[in-house]
């Protein structure tokens, strides 16, 4: 897994500086490019520990010099007038911390939702919208949960949000996110195609790393760490190449997966596999885990219910 770093920027740029050295050449000396440093420089991306200790023993500096110290939580804000609270770590040894900064300090069952995102067509995001609406966001709020998912308005993401608004429940919804990937307002954009963060989200953990996918490896410690030792379940609606990943992840992470028939994608092979049908090799290794179930609320609309419930019932 790669592990990345928040730079900081200022010191970095200052240290560039005092030492007369143009971006183009200190990318030489550290081994990486012009556009690295300058995105560094700008504060909009995070960098590979191997990376951070090159520029500090180019700079004459100690590596933790070029690190950004833990923030303390911060109010993001949207453009429909809501806002939530959030928080940046580097690393994972700072998540007990910043989470309880965010007032999620007690140990509850988690529910996490991965799927499908900006690939999610409009006939998809219809069809689906009730089995959030009428089964997850309530029963989030009666099993006393908290919901994580990856927190960027689009797909499975935003269909969680509005489902919390319009059911007027309370439960915490925690997005995480790598920070090089989201659009903050009032913030200069990481990169074009930066993402919105969902509003209707209580609290976000922005994680180190400017592809997509980079906070796959994070969303199941963010889990763990908000569990403590409570049960939690993935469940998968749809899902394209990042959904992988985040099922990788959870039964990397021992956690029980659950995929929802007919909801398309990665989620139908998943189906596929567990029937025994020769599908893509990525989900025939994940059943084989023992981990993965699969649900089809078309013909039993109330098994989903029944699955989650009994998974976070059981404490751990």
């Amino acid at each position: 897994m790669k592990r990345y770093l928040e730079v900081n920027s200022v010191r970095l740029r200052q240290l560039r500086r005092e030492q007369a050295l143009s971006q183009q050449e200190l990318a030489n000396f550290a081994d990486t490019t012009q556009e690295t440093i300058s995105r560094l420089e700008r504060g909009h991306n995070a960098a590979r520990g191997h990376t951070i200790r090159k520029l500090a023993e180019v700079l004459g500096v100690k590596p933790k010099e070029l690190i950004k110290e833990v923030e303390e939580p911060f109010i993001t804000s949207f453009p429909n007038g809501s806002s939530a609270y959030a928080v940046r770590v580097n690393q994972a040894a700072e998540l007990p911390s910043a989470l309880r900064k965010l007032g999620l300090h007690r140990s509850r069952p988690v529910l996490v939702v991965v799927g499908g995102a900006g690939k999610l067509t409009e006939v998809e995001t219809i069809s689906l919208r009730p089995l959030f609406v009428e089964v997850l966001a309530p029963l989030a709020e009666a099993l006393g949960a908290c919901v994580a998912d990856g927190g960027t308005c689009s797909g499975v993401m935003h269909l969680m949000g509005q489902a919390r608004t319009e059911t007027q429940t309370s439960f915490p919804l925690v997005g995480v996110a790598a920070t090089g990937t989201v659009a903050l307002l009032g913030t200069p954009l990481p990169r074009p195609d930066a993402t919105p963060l969902e509003p209707n989200h209580t609290h976000f953990v922005l994680v180190p790393g400017s592809e997509w996918g980079d906070d796959s490896p994070w969303l199941p410690r963010v889990v763990s760490v908000l569990a403590k030792g409570a049960p939690s379940v993935t469940v998968v609606i749809n899902g394209g190449e990042n959904t992988w990943k985040d099922v990788s992840e959870s039964v990397k992470a021992g956690r029980q997966v659950i995929a929802v028939a007919g909801s398309g994608r990665a989620a139908d092979m998943l189906v596929g596999a567990l029937r025994g049908e020769t599908v893509d090799e990525r989900a025939q290794e994940l059943v084989a885990s023992g981990l993965v179930q699969a649900v089809d609320v078309a013909v039993n609309p109330a098994r989903l219910s029944e699955m989650i419930k009994q998974t976070l019932s059981v404490r751990q």
